[in-house]
């Protein structure tokens, strides 16, 4: 599609692609030498004219005319050209969350063993009843600063309280649920913006579910319990995966990660804390920190807080460390991609990263 139009629109070149879509990156021209750079996205070829395919995509394009939120990845345009509908988004200059993680991390299988060494050896002095060498104050656990992590969840927060606080036109709630946060779905920008994205699998808790079937939506490892059995869909869904994001973005690792998909999808289900949980491994965690990441990642999701509430605590952390906001992010951001990420390489990059930090975890189809 490089290089041909769609509606308005001209491609410039692909940002990235998933199961069901594409994004790419395209420029709309308008008078007096005006122009602007967006992100389309398309059904990948092999699913354009799949009547159930292109409902999803509509649906998510009449949802995102009621998006308008600094946290939220806006839809400006929706239309059909020669079949092929498209989708028109800001585009986000920068990369999602995932991708920067693993950058951050050393996404090499080496890597990999080295931290997970590190780890053994401290599970090993904990066990022993030693005590391992505490990070500062300003450090967490994680492949960030913590006021930076903190920054990042509160934002997210604040995202899914204008979500969930959604109306009609007539004043009545809709009950949104976004059903598939995760890092892959946070967009952070060079400006030190953070961008929560992709309502594609996001429905009102009041609406029938039909077109799906028994798919089982999200990422599994962010998941809560009541997706991984069945249950009905509710706002304190999107609250256990913030908590999820949030443990991962201050400790370097998710909570119920298991051996496998299905070691994790069992973990997640009976959602079992451990009596260690704020112990040693939390030593850069405030009490009220912790208590509250107790909250998020609770089995019951009537005992989860409100993602209001959840804004305030990550805020209150935050506000107790030296000063983070957008521009430190924004230098975060900058020094993982470089000034010459772009293109073609910074999609191949992308899509290694998120390759090396999350290996399979994808959506399970438990029924075709």
């Amino acid at each position: 599609m490089i290089g041909t139009s769609l509606g308005p629109y001209r491609i410039l070149r692909r940002l990235g692609a998933g199961g069901m879509a594409e994004v790419y990156l395209a420029q709309r021209f308008g008078a007096a030498g005006w122009d602007k750079q967006v992100a389309l996205k398309v059904l990948r070829p092999e699913h354009r004219g799949r009547p159930e395919l292109e409902r999803l995509l509509i649906s998510e394009a009449r949802l995102g005319a009621r998006l308008s939120h600094p946290n939220l990845v806006e839809v400006h345009d929706f239309g059909l050209h020669e079949q092929t509908y498209y989708l028109c988004m800001d585009h986000v200059d920068g990369a999602d969350l995932a991708t920067l993680l693993a950058r951050a991390e050393g996404a090499e299988d080496e890597g990999r063993d080295e931290r997970e060494d590190e780890r053994e050896d401290e599970r090993e002095r904990e066990d022993s009843g030693e005590r391992g060498a505490e990070r500062p104050a300003g450090e967490g656990g994680g492949a960030l600063p913590r006021a930076l992590a903190l920054l990042i969840a509160e934002q997210l927060a604040l995202a899914l309280a204008f979500v969930h606080d959604l109306r009609d036109d007539a004043g009545r709630p809709l009950g949104l649920v976004h059903r598939d946060l995760s890092p892959h779905n946070v967009l952070l920008s060079r400006a030190g913006a953070v961008k929560l994205g992709d309502f594609g699998i996001a429905k009102a808790t009041a609406e029938d579910d039909r077109t799906w079937g028994r798919l089982r939506k999200g990422k599994y490892a962010y998941m809560a319990p009541e997706q991984i059995t069945g249950a009905t869909a509710s706002a304190a869904l999107d609250l256990f995966a913030l908590g999820v994001t949030a443990h991962e973005l201050l400790l370097g690792r998710r909570p119920f990660d298991g051996a496998g998909p299905l070691e994790t999808m069992e973990a997640i289900r009976r959602a079992e804390l451990g009596r260690d949980f704020g112990g040693r491994g939390f030593a850069a965690l405030d009490a009220e920190l912790v208590a509250l990441l107790r909250a998020m990642l609770s089995r019951a999701p009537a005992q989860r807080p409100s993602a209001a509430a959840a804004a305030r605590g990550f805020q209150r952390a935050r506000l107790e460390l030296a000063p983070a906001g957008s521009l430190e992010l924004a230098a975060w951001v900058g020094e993982l991609l470089g000034e010459d990420d772009d293109g073609d390489a910074n999609e191949a990059g992308a899509a290694k990263d998120a390759r090396a930090r999350t290996a399979s975890f994808q959506t399970l189809a438990l029924d075709d």
